[in-house]
């Protein structure tokens, strides 16, 4: 399928032609030649008139004595060109070569006084020089139509394609909401992306980027790596997991040359720590919550992501953070702006604008401060520039993990199928626990299999609380206390990191069954860990607060689930969930 656009006739077949004159008798050849070739010849006997018929239709060429019009010539040439729109109409003065010396004595003097007027012809008209002049102006104006056309078609084209990079590279606004972000590119398509997702987990994942280049070129690569962040954000996998799996999207169809330098946040469910990996970008800064203080900044610790085949451990820097606090995440496009002078924008200048105090916040020190310096330069490259607010209201709307279950909608109820009974068991070895992320994958398998889509988000708080207790704290044994302050989160990961990649025993047992009653449906799911265990009964007996190897696991689990029951040793647990 074609796009057409409006065309006039070629002038070696006719059209038709304009002449502004004051003496018949001295056009009479330039008539009579223009008939000759097809053409039809509309008179004017003033600029005025000339300018009426324009306004019935658009000629194909014009033809104006430069005698009755004098110093007037040019700009009843721009009225014409003006008049006639988007459509190539030739305007040819007749003149004298006295009459010609002038005019083009004027031009000289000032080019934008007669950029109107595309040629001369001789007075009186000689019929081979007015075949000429058409042939030339013919090949001209067809190809000014097919650039015309050519134009129409590329922006029909962009504007497709910018429809589909929306709908896929572009985070989606209700979740943009949670962040203060700032996109400009430097072109109709940006190389650079800024993505925001919920994970079921209730985490808030950010990931900002910037590709090789700008323009649709590096926009491309934007479309693998948005699909690979939202799938499996959206399935709860890892920060870590997420960004190997980019790396390998990316490895495998982006051409050699073109890569991703990004930096990826997660703000856990209960806003409290931050995880930040830099692959490439500038520093990634943690702003505390009063002015002018910088709690930490995170330089990029690895090569940009589509370079290797694999990226080997993809550990997140974790920071212990404070409602009030604010991370900064942006391109290099903001550090290397240029002012009209050439200088850069520089990192100095970003720190500045930051911590400057005053009633505008950090986001809006920093653009203005940018738009200041900038000012009418042209823009280089593409900017983008991200400030996430900390804390448990930049979380807003409530997540799964901290809403009950019976704040469900009873709603949601029908949408789930009806139960079909089964169970299904699972155990993973040593080699299984250090390679894989299965808490996606079994949520995966039982909305296929039992179409828990709209239970999502409360069985993978589920899943993920109770087998993370069982791997963290029964087969590698770590202490939940460890993370009791910012140096001991960071050691808690440190050690884990270090455990697991030594493990050669373990073994974690996880059963799933599927039940149904007069009620609706049921999920009970059991997972056993061959660690020691702890003192349930003690537990119970006490504050009923979280087990010391359960972190904040269990209330979360026991105010989704109508039951949770420890087994054995404390190393087994049973939870029943209801929908």
């Amino acid at each position: 399928m074609t796009r057409s656009v409006p065309m006039n006739p070629r002038m070696a077949d006719g059209g038709k032609a304009l002449v502004l004159h004051d003496d018949p008798s001295g056009v009479r050849p330039l008539v009579a030649g223009l008939a000759a070739r097809g053409f039809v010849v509309v008179e004017a006997c003033s600029g005025e008139a000339a300018l009426e018929a324009l306004r019935w239709s658009v000629p194909n060429i014009v033809f104006m004595d430069a005698a009755p019009l004098g110093r007037d010539c040019y700009a009843v040439a721009r009225r014409i060109k003006a008049a006639a729109g988007g459509c190539f109409v030739p305007v040819i003065v007749l003149a004298t070569p006295v009459e010609a010396h002038e005019l083009v004595g004027r031009m000289e003097v000032d080019r934008d006084e007669g950029a109107d007027v595309d040629d001369f012809l001789a007075k009186p008209v000689d019929p081979v020089q007015l075949r000429a002049k058409l042939a030339v102006f013919g090949r001209v104006a067809r190809l000014c139509r097919t650039a015309r056309a050519q134009q129409e078609e590329l922006i029909f084209k962009q504007e497709l394609a910018r429809q589909v990079y929306a709908k896929t590279a572009l985070a989606d606004p209700a979740q943009l909401a949670a962040i203060h972000g700032l996109q400009r590119p430097a072109s109709v398509f940006s190389g650079d992306i800024l993505l925001v997702e919920r994970s079921p987990s209730g985490a808030l994942h950010v990931l900002v980027g910037d590709f090789t280049g700008h323009g649709l070129a590096a926009a491309i690569g934007a479309l693998p790596a948005a699909d690979v962040f939202r799938g499996m954000t959206a399935k709860g996998f890892a920060p870590a997991e997420i960004l190997v799996e980019i790396n390998r999207k990316l490895r495998r169809t982006l051409p050699t040359g073109m890569f991703l330098a990004a930096a990826l946040v997660c703000l856990d469910g209960e806003g409290r720590w931050a995880g930040i990996r830099n692959s490439g970008l500038p520093d990634v800064l943690v702003l505390g919550g009063a002015a002018g203080s910088l709690k930490e900044r995170v330089p990029s610790s690895s090569i940009p992501l589509g370079i290797l085949d694999e990226i080997g451990p993809c550990e997140l820097r974790w920071v212990a953070v404070d409602p009030g606090d604010q991370i900064v995440v942006m391109t290099d496009g903001i550090v290397e702006a240029r002012d009209a002078q050439g200088e850069c924008f520089g990192e100095q200048r970003v720190w500045s604008c930051l911590m400057g105090g005053g009633s505008v916040g950090a986001f809006g020190r920093l653009v203005d401060g940018l738009d200041r310096f900038t000012a009418d330069a042209p823009q280089e490259d593409d900017l983008t520039l991200a400030l996430i607010p900390c804390g448990r209201s930049a979380l807003d709307p409530p997540v799964a993990g901290t809403a009950r279950r019976d704040a469900v909608p009873s709603a949601l109820g029908p949408t789930v199928v009806p139960v079909v009974d089964w169970h299904w068991e699972l155990e993973l070895g040593a080699s299984a626990l250090k390679r894989l992320d299965v808490v996606p994958l079994l949520v995966d398998t039982l909305v296929d299999l039992q179409g828990l889509r709209v239970c999502r988000q409360p069985v993978f708080t589920i899943l993920s609380e109770l087998f993370s207790n069982a791997l963290d704290h029964g087969v590698l044994r770590l202490e939940a206390r460890i993370k009791a302050d910012p140096e001991g989160f960071a050691r808690y990961f440190r050690e884990r990191r270090e455990r697991l990649t030594g493990l050669e025993r373990g073994r974690i047992h996880i059963s799933l069954a599927a039940r149904s009653d007069a009620d609706g449906g049921w999920l009970e799911i059991g997972i056993e860990d061959d660690g020691p265990g702890f003192d349930y009964e003690r537990w119970r007996r006490g504050s009923r607060q979280s087990p010391p190897h359960g972190g904040r696991g269990i209330g979360l689990v026991e105010d989704l689930c109508e039951s949770v029951e420890f087994l054995g040793t404390g190393n087994r647990v049973r939870a029943v969930y209801r929908w």
